[in-house]
């Protein structure tokens, strides 16, 4: 798992350096953009899902800082490791969300890719000293170069579809329409 936020989320063998810099809109997108391009010039599309953990404020305030929220962002990202494939990059993006890229994934085929993470995620229990509790996750996917042709473009449609994963009760998979 990449962090880009500058916390460390977990140690796997598919965790490497990135980018340091957690401003992701200067510098990150440069590189999302370039990554992209090499990429689509050799395969197929390439799916973007930005997944948010669902009521992170809600778990925290149940079972602390550190047995809830980080605790179950931590093995999200550790579940996330050991289910992606090696050349799908994780990144940590934002507070309680990643950034998932799924190279020559089309977005039907990143659909169904996150619908088996979340089987995954479901079957998961942490306990912490307040109890045992579970978590979910909405997600957003977009395509290059389907839906955006630049770096930001299409984390833009990404966000768009978490959102509508959102407001549809969370807990859900949408692809940008």
């Amino acid at each position: 798992v990449l962090d880009i936020t500058g916390v460390s989320v977990c140690k796997s063998a598919k965790m490497f350096m990135w980018v340091s810099c957690g401003c992701w809109v200067v510098r990150n997108t440069t590189v999302l953009q370039e990554t992209l391009f090499i990429h689509a010039f050799f395969g197929e599309g390439i799916g973007i899902v930005i997944l948010d953990l669902d009521h992170l404020k809600k778990i925290n305030d149940a079972y602390g800082h550190v047995e809830g929220g980080d605790k179950a962002l931590t093995i999200l990202a550790d579940t996330l490791s050991e289910i992606c494939r090696i050349e799908d990059t994780i990144c940590r993006y934002a507070g309680d969300e990643f950034l998932i890229i799924l190279y020559d994934t089309p977005a039907q085929a990143a659909y169904e890719r996150a619908l088996e993470w979340k089987e995954a995620v479901s079957k998961l229990k942490i306990t912490s000293d307040k109890g045992e509790f579970s978590f979910t996750f909405s997600a957003g996917i977009a395509e290059f170069p389907l839906h955006g042709l630049t770096g930001e473009g299409i984390l833009i449609r990404a966000d768009q579809a978490l959102y509508r994963a959102k407001e549809l009760g969370r807990d859900q998979v949408v692809v940008f329409e």
